[in-house]
């Protein structure tokens, strides 16, 4: 990489950050981030070591995080939705393009891996705008 200080490293990163928070939760994200400057406050850091103090504070394999960090460029993410009425079926679909971030980038350079992209879904009744089918 020859610039870390452009707008796509910074807001990759902050998405990713996210991303933990999405998938372990507010207090998963917190004990994840306790450990993390336990660790290592003051000291010199990499990716890997906020991936293994998220991972260790909540027992959980995080190891597909890793694409995030190795893989230039970020996905294309595309949602297709449908209800079927008759059978009270509603139908998400959620696929990425990994690729389409790397077309700038020399064959030898891409790495195209499908990406842990977290997602938070809910259904919303039109005339209450209550969820249908509360969350935890």
């Amino acid at each position: 990489m020859d610039n870390f200080y452009t707008a796509t490293v910074y807001c990759k990163g902050a998405e990713v950050i996210r991303m933990y928070q999405t998938l372990l939760g507010r207090d998963g994200f917190r004990k994840g981030m306790d450990l993390y400057f336990k660790r290592h406050d003051g000291g010199a850091v990499s990716c890997d070591d906020f991936r293994a103090a998220m991972a260790d504070a909540n027992d959980r394999d995080l190891s597909l995080f890793e694409e995030w960090y190795l893989q230039p460029g970020t996905p294309q993410v595309q949602v297709r939705s449908a209800w079927d009425a008759a059978a009270k079926t509603y139908t998400l679909t959620v696929s990425q393009n990994v690729g389409a971030g790397q077309a700038h980038l020399p064959e030898d350079k891409r790495r195209e891996r499908p990406m842990l992209i977290p997602v938070v879904v809910g259904l919303l009744d039109r005339a209450t705008g209550k969820e249908l089918v509360p969350s935890k």
